[in-house]
């Protein structure tokens, strides 16, 4: 499985990681029209299908594929997926 940071010029690159990973958590992190905007380029993404599998596995911040922390947490209970931190690997 590929992970994001190894996509070739996916749109999210042009808002940078400071967009995904805000500072100020108001609203679950993101105010609406963050949201609105963020999901609107994930929309537009030929990899989303990828980059959310990769993060509902493997990430436990930020926004990716169009979700948040708490919508991937449910996804992933729902579907019985378990959840393993890339940093884990590093250790």
């Amino acid at each position: 499985m590929l992970p994001p940071w190894e996509f070739i010029d996916p749109p999210c690159q042009e808002l940078g990681p400071d967009a995904f990973f805000p500072e100020t958590y108001e609203n679950m992190g993101y105010s609406p029209l963050a949201l609105r905007t963020l999901r609107s380029v994930c929309n537009s993404c030929p990899f989303k299908i990828a980059c959310f599998e990769w993060a509902v596995r493997h990430e436990a911040h930020g926004f990716w594929a169009g979700t948040t922390e708490r919508q991937r947490r449910i996804y992933r209970k729902e579907n019985n997926i378990p959840f393993h931190s890339p940093e884990a690997n590093l250790a």
